[in-house]
């Protein structure tokens, strides 16, 4: 039985976007006691080969919902790294075993992201979620509030919740203008290989299906990753400069433009373009998070990457939007008046806005590593770059793709990063910030136990004394 709290007050609840951020919405949404309607532009679950990792946070959210199993079976696990230079010679390589396995807290596992959609599909319409697939949202208004269909139909609601992405018009619409990024000055390839063929190929014949290739190529990255269900694939993503390929004619595809780009690198890399297929080209926008999640109004709220987008190589994308759900989720159960739900949705911002800006800022800092030793074509880090004196001349697996080498912390250091818990986090800054704001009094008072949460409760407020006097204007900032 379903012992989720439930909201006094039941909203209707328009979800803008069927992505596996939308569905965990919903599912959330649906549990706190709404009534959720799903919107969706595409005509059906997505079918692509695009992949996320599943660290342990969001591992023990889908175990929470009952589902991990599930994605278990349809994921892949990674215990291997292999680190090249553009002309293949080794850099590092790295077998870290089923205890080393577990630094983010559970083993490594990768899953394309349809599957995630799919397993989100069928959980949210199981509890009562309606989805409707080519369903375009071409207008928003925030009088009703409503959605406006691109068939012309008008669907009301107490809450919209813009889960469509970081290019999509919700995020503008809390804006209040267009976005006014650019497109970054790279390409972002991606596709997939069946693991038989690599495997079945003369330079793949001793690779091992739990091993991730990467190539340090000048100005640019590469590499294979295994993916799908029991490592079943691999998927190739290629980075690198426009200029690279401004040579190349409109009419060329993504694997000539690919083999053009990469010409004269190891040949281990050029068969993997050749064997790809799938072939998609991503446009990566230069998007800083919004400084606000939510409409003043409190009828429109953002989640996932229409809040904080994130850029490759990403670990906790997945991972932050079904946080985002489950915090929204237990914020919306507590709703049982319309006037508290600018108040409520501040809340869900204050307690998500600072974690998910210092998890990008980590991934932004491996971005950049990557990045340098790209530029360097892979070339081994100078001595003086070294974390510690009289290391040998190979450098390690984690300098090559260490996300704060600064701090003396490797990408092996997951905590406290993969033991967040979101759902925890919430509760915490409901017992110090809400429970005693008349605003949000429940008629019985609800809270988890405090034990096990990873994160650090806010102070409660201060009172007028406490604070020395301070006016108004300081209060509020």
């Amino acid at each position: 039985m379903d012992t989720t709290r439930k909201a006094p007050l039941a909203l209707q609840v328009c979800v803008i976007g069927g992505g596996f951020s939308g569905l965990a919405a919903a599912y959330a949404i649906r549990r706190a006691g709404h009534d959720v309607h799903v919107f969706e532009a595409k005509p059906g679950v997505e079918t692509e080969y695009y992949s996320g990792f599943i660290p342990s946070n969001l591992a023990n959210v889908l175990t929470e919902w009952g589902v991990y199993d599930k994605a278990e079976k349809l994921s892949s696990t990674v215990v291997a790294a292999t680190v090249k230079s553009a002309s293949g010679d080794v850099l590092s390589k790295t077998r870290w075993g089923e205890d080393k396995a577990q630094y983010m807290g559970t083993v490594i596992r990768r899953l394309f992201r349809s599957d995630l959609q799919s397993i989100l599909y069928e959980l949210a319409t199981s509890v009562g979620v309606k989805v409707s697939f080519s369903s375009k949202v071409v207008g928003v208004d925030l009088d009703g509030p409503c959605i406006i269909l691109e068939n012309g139909d008008i669907v009301d609601a107490d809450l919209l919740v813009g889960a469509d992405g970081s290019k999509g018009p919700l995020r503008r619409v809390v804006l209040e203008q267009e976005d006014d990024t650019d497109p970054l000055d790279s390409r972002f390839v991606h596709g997939v290989i069946s693991t038989a063929d690599l495997r079945a190929d003369p330079l793949f014949a001793d690779l091992e299906i739990d091993e991730v290739i990467s190539w340090l190529v000048p100005n640019g990255y590469c590499g294979i990753n295994p993916s799908g269900p029991q490592n079943s694939f691999h998927t190739l993503t290629c980075i690198f400069l426009k200029s690279a390929a401004e040579a190349a004619s409109p009419d060329e595809s993504l694997s000539d433009i690919l083999r053009s780009v990469f010409t004269g690198a190891d040949p281990q890399l050029l068969r993997a373009v050749e064997l790809a297929r799938e072939l998609e080209e991503f446009l990566e926008m230069d998007q800083l998070p919004l400084q606000h999640w939510y409409h003043e109004t409190g009828r429109l709220v953002l989640t996932g990457s229409a809040c904080h987008p994130i850029r490759f190589p990403a670990v906790q994308d997945c991972a932050l939007a079904v946080e985002d759900a489950q915090v929204l989720g237990s914020f919306l159960s507590r709703v049982s008046s319309l006037d508290q739900l600018p108040a409520l949705l501040d809340g869900y911002q204050e307690v998500r806005q600072l974690r998910c800006e210092e998890v990008i800022e980590s991934e932004s800092r491996l971005r950049g590593v990557i990045q340098a030793r790209s530029a360097q074509g892979g070339a081994p880090l100078a001595p003086s770059e070294r974390k510690t004196e009289g290391e040998g001349e190979e450098t390690p697996f984690e300098e090559h793709f260490d996300s704060s080498i600064q701090g003396g912390n490797t990408i092996m250091d997951g905590t406290p990063t993969y033991q967040h818990d979101a759902r925890k986090e919430a509760e915490h800054w409901w017992k110090h910030w809400g429970a005693g704001d008349e605003e949000f009094r429940e008629p019985e008072q609800y809270f988890d136990d405090d034990s096990g949460s990873s994160g650090h409760a806010p102070e409660p407020p201060a009172s007028d004394e406490e604070k020395g006097g301070a006016s108004d204007e300081d209060a509020a900032s």
